[in-house]
């Protein structure tokens, strides 16, 4: 199946919307809050929780816009659905918000104690071994 020109257009204009959506601070604090409460416990966890966050996110986003496209003829959204949808992304901007602020507070109380603690070896909170 070929692509035509307008095609081409519209698949670019989707991958920029794409690449503004992951920049949203809903995804940047998600993601963020992933890496700080990985970080002490799970560090190799940590270290993939960005591109693990993007494979789901992504592989959810394409599968509800592929159930949408296909279901589309059969039904239409109530005029409620999309301010539903900005309420929900409302209220958890501010929960992941104070559950990152949570974290840093955290991993600033270990920072602190694992430098007090040590003192012939560096901490090892960023390394594995």
């Amino acid at each position: 199946m070929p692509i035509e020109n307008g095609q081409i257009g519209l698949l670019l204009v989707a991958y920029m919307l794409g690449m503004k959506h992951g920049m949203d601070a809903d995804h940047l604090a998600t993601i963020d809050g992933f890496v700080r409460g990985n970080l002490q416990c799970r560090p190799l966890l940590a270290r993939y929780s960005r591109i693990l966050f993007s494979l789901g996110h992504g592989t959810v986003v394409i599968s509800v816009a592929t159930a949408a496209a296909l279901m589309s003829g059969a039904w239409k959204l109530p005029a409620w659905f999309e301010d539903m949808g900005a309420l929900i992304s409302i209220a958890f901007v501010p929960l992941i918000g104070a559950y990152n602020l949570h974290q840093i507070a955290h991993v600033k109380a270990a920072i602190s104690t694992a430098i007090i603690s040590t003192t012939t070896r560096p901490p090892r909170l960023l390394t594995e071994h």
